[in-house]
């Protein structure tokens, strides 16, 4: 049961530690788009 619990909590933290991830990117790849669209203007 126990051990189950603890497979299930180690995705989880893998999963939300892959959307951060993504999510920083995301946050890093507007950023330079804003960047570059300021400089352009």
């Amino acid at each position: 049961m126990s051990l189950a619990k603890d497979v299930i909590f180690s995705e989880f933290k893998l999963i939300s530690k892959l959307i951060e991830n993504i999510l920083k990117i995301g946050y890093f790849g507007k950023v330079i788009k804003v960047g570059s669209y300021c400089y352009h203007c």
